[in-house]
């Protein structure tokens, strides 16, 4: 989970280097950097390797759960500096808290 939501994105400033045609495309990596897994992608492929997949899926949905809190933070410091913008970070964090967070905890 460490390198999952802590070592990754730090892999978006490497990324943000790569002169591509189109820069879209390169902007577009460096946030997928800073994104927690997929559980369909960790479960899936722990499963192709015989691993633990309850612990794998212990293991999504907790980064998924902080993700909420840490990308916001990731995308405003890792991205925003570069194309010398501000990315309003309080509102993006309150908007995933309402939207995804919330209706969890709320069980809807």
């Amino acid at each position: 989970m460490v390198s999952i939501l802590l070592l990754s994105p730090f892999f978006s400033k490497i990324i943000l280097q790569i002169q591509l045609v189109p820069r879209e495309f390169v902007t577009g990596l460096a946030i997928f950097t800073c994104m927690p897994t997929a559980l369909s992608t960790g479960v899936a492929l722990i499963q192709l390797v015989c691993g633990n997949v309850a612990l794998a899926l212990a293991v999504t949905l907790m980064s998924n759960l902080l993700g909420i809190l840490i990308v916001p933070l990731w995308i405003s410091r890792f991205l925003a500096n570069n194309f010398g913008t501000s990315i309003p970070t309080e509102k993006l964090l309150w908007s995933l808290i309402f939207t995804l967070l919330v209706p969890l905890v709320l069980g809807k």
